[in-house]
């Protein structure tokens, strides 16, 4: 009895090629996803979509009277209305999309069984849905710079290249928590204790410039200092920039990416099985 042929089934080699191709042809399933993440979070709220508003806002708030009762003023020369807005702002979209992505998989477990996609694009469209938050809050945040008469300076050519900085590594590391998370349950919620330390760690509520200048180089290996810096920089003209800490920043950011990235893939294959 002649051997029946045997056919090895395997995927695609991943390239950033292939992972283009995907987003095309998968494009419509990605904005189907952003929406109905969107119009999920806001349909049976109170307030609905100015949650989008409020939080960020709150936030910002609580913060000046907290720095303004202590006689603090650490907002490199600007409103600290503005300063500790436009730091939340950046910092929100960040956040926000790690613990959206962290536990999409987990949340299309039928999803997933029942049809075949690329599985990036799930935790891709929770990062995704909070560019929507973001972009109603920018509107916000141009609004304060008119009220105290802050002009745009040719700085904003860095918007958005440290806005697309930040939502790449939102998905990186949104991808390498939602694997994650699909295997060991209690990951999205050390995910969020992490970002809860590295808010305070980042100068979203205050300026490196109160910190010592021995320490700079260390802070700056967090991943959000040089981003966040750069996006204050581009939409006030103001802020506590290093060149350097940047550079830093950005080195850290590009192995943490390609870690993420390479994380998810590696576990890819299993989420099926795991979830």
């Amino acid at each position: 009895m002649p051997e029946l042929p045997l056919t090895i089934i395997s995927p695609e080699k991943t390239s950033l090629l292939q992972i283009g191709r995907d987003l095309l042809r998968y494009r419509e399933l990605l904005f189907l996803l952003v929406w109905r993440e969107v119009s999920v979070r806001y349909s049976q709220t109170v307030v609905g979509i100015f949650w989008v508003i409020l939080q960020p806002m709150l936030s910002a708030l609580i913060f000046a009277f907290v720095f303004a009762q202590l006689a603090i003023k650490p907002s490199d020369g600007l409103p600290y209305l503005v300063f500790a807005f436009s730091g939340t702002l950046i910092w929100g979209m960040f956040a926000q999309g790690i613990e959206r992505a962290s536990g999409s998989i987990v949340a299309d477990e039928q999803l997933i069984r029942r049809v075949y996609f690329p599985r990036w694009i799930i935790p891709m469209a929770s990062v995704a849905s909070t560019l929507i938050d973001f972009s109603i809050c920018t509107l916000l945040l141009v609004a304060l710079l008119f009220f105290y008469s802050i002009p745009l300076t040719w700085n904003v050519v860095f918007f958005l290249p440290a806005t697309l900085l930040v939502f790449s590594l939102a998905t990186a590391l949104g991808l390498a928590t939602a694997a994650l998370n699909a295997k060991y349950r209690d990951f999205r919620l050390l995910a969020a204790f992490g970002l809860q330390i590295f808010q305070f760690a980042s100068p979203v509520f205050y300026s490196y410039q109160i910190v010592r200048p021995s320490l700079l180089p260390f802070m700056y290996l967090n991943p959000m200092a040089g981003p966040l810096e750069l996006f204050r920089l581009s939409v006030t003209g103001s802020s506590h920039f290093v060149l350097s800490g940047f550079a830093t920043s950005l080195a850290v950011d590009l192995v943490l990416i390609a870690l993420c990235v390479r994380i998810f893939y590696t576990l890819e294959d299993d989420i099926v099985d795991t979830i």
